[in-house]
């Protein structure tokens, strides 16, 4: 195989690692919580594991090779960047001003047992922690990406 091909083997590998991880975090709660709220969830937990990924191997991600690709993330970043903090605003909100009603499946809305409220409180803190995650890694990978940048120049890289 080439080098390439390991290259796009490799990340084929990673994001189906990815979608397996978020997954795992959200069975807890898939069928108690909103959809609303868990599809965004879902998107902060595979975007936190991938900006992280792509900012440790930067340098081995074959779409990243080219400046231009570079220069696209870092504008696609900076607009996720605002969008995040629009999402987490309003789940916060929500938080304040609803009910626990409002986050869960209309079949749990109306039973408020220990374990339906122990998966609210769960599904809380996962939400707050991969928001906040996706946030520091999106400023993180701009950042890493403007440095490679600036490190390497336009001559290392195929433009």
């Amino acid at each position: 195989m080439t080098h390439t091909k390991l290259a796009w083997l490799f990340e084929i590998l990673w994001l189906a690692f990815t979608a397996l991880l978020t997954l795992l975090v959200l069975t807890p709660v898939i069928g108690t919580i909103n959809n609303e709220y868990l599809t965004n969830n879902a998107v902060f937990i595979f975007l936190t594991v991938t900006f992280f990924r792509l900012f440790l191997f930067v340098k081995r991600v074959p779409y990243l090779s080219k400046m231009w690709m570079r220069v696209v993330l870092i504008g696609i970043l900076g607009v996720l960047f605002f969008q995040f903090l629009i999402s987490i605003q309003d789940f916060l909100w929500d938080m304040d001003n609803a009910t626990i009603s409002r986050f869960l499946t209309p079949e749990k809305s109306f039973e408020h047992s220990q374990a339906t409220i122990d998966t609210y409180y769960y599904f809380k803190s996962e939400f707050i922690l991969f928001a906040t995650a996706c946030e520091i890694m999106t400023l993180l990978l701009a950042v890493r990406l403007v440095v490679s940048m600036w490190q390497y120049g336009p001559k290392a890289m195929n433009h």
